[in-house]
């Protein structure tokens, strides 16, 4: 029998882990500022030291930038320095990239069959509404919020805490940075991809749904992969 020692996360990182995996996703968008450093480690149930840490981190990897003044605050910058550096990662290691895809596929494919049997009318209106907050998208910011926001009420209407958490992680491992996407085809198609998911959740359709929603992220997957392996463009800088 063979058992893995587990992997010690300190607090500091752990921290600055999630705050990354939200920007990720797109929970924090560019140029959007975080909340007040007591509200923040209360609301991650760390200290302000801890926070600061972990802001610290972020600061030098590129994501966060710290402003004085009247408006001043820890604002997420505008991605493109953790993003070329996310990039060259997958680029080095496309086995890593597709695993992230095969997982994602995994437990969303799961979430939109259980959401077919499970949802109520509230989570199709939240469903709907996420729809239509992706069709007035007029940023990539917004609609990177939309995008979250569908897919995070269908991992809620799936009823399955682990599963949810499941989806934040591999989402958050994802980086789809949409300045570097052409954005009016993929709101489109996206838009279109999630019509056909949500439908066959409000038919009660689970192999349906879980069908489409497959199909959706194998978009995904085919996009990115275009990227990583296309035209690498300039090598990440070495600092923020």
């Amino acid at each position: 029998m063979s058992i893995s020692a587990p992997q010690q996360v300190s607090a500091v990182q752990g921290v600055a882990d999630e705050l990354r995996a939200a920007i990720h996703r797109g929970d924090l968008s560019a140029a959007s500022r975080l909340p007040p450093e007591r509200e923040l480690a209360l609301q991650l149930g760390v200290s302000r030291i801890t926070l600061r840490e972990a802001i610290r981190i972020l600061v030098e990897e590129g994501y966060l930038v710290a402003r004085r003044g009247s408006r001043g605050g820890t604002f997420v910058t505008e991605l493109e320095v953790p993003y070329r550096r996310w990039l060259a990662r997958m680029r080095d290691d496309i086995a890593e990239f597709e695993d992230m895809l095969e997982f994602r596929i995994a437990v969303e494919r799961r979430a939109a069959r259980l959401a077919a049997v499970r949802r109520t009318d509230d989570d199709l209106l939240q469903l709907e509404d996420a729809l239509e907050q992706l069709r007035r998208a007029t940023d990539r910011a917004g609609y990177r919020s939309a995008d979250h926001a569908f897919h995070r009420g269908l991992a809620r209407a799936a009823r399955s805490p682990r599963l949810g958490e499941a989806i934040a992680v591999a989402r958050g491992e994802l980086f789809l940075h949409t300045d570097h996407l052409i954005y009016a085809e993929l709101i489109g198609d996206t838009l279109t991809e999630h019509r056909r998911v949500l439908d066959a959740v409000r038919d009660g359709d689970a192999e349906r749904a879980a069908v489409a929603m497959e199909a959706h992220i194998e978009g995904t997957r085919q996009g990115l992969r275009a990227l990583l392996l296309g035209d690498p463009g300039p090598d990440p800088p070495t600092g923020p």
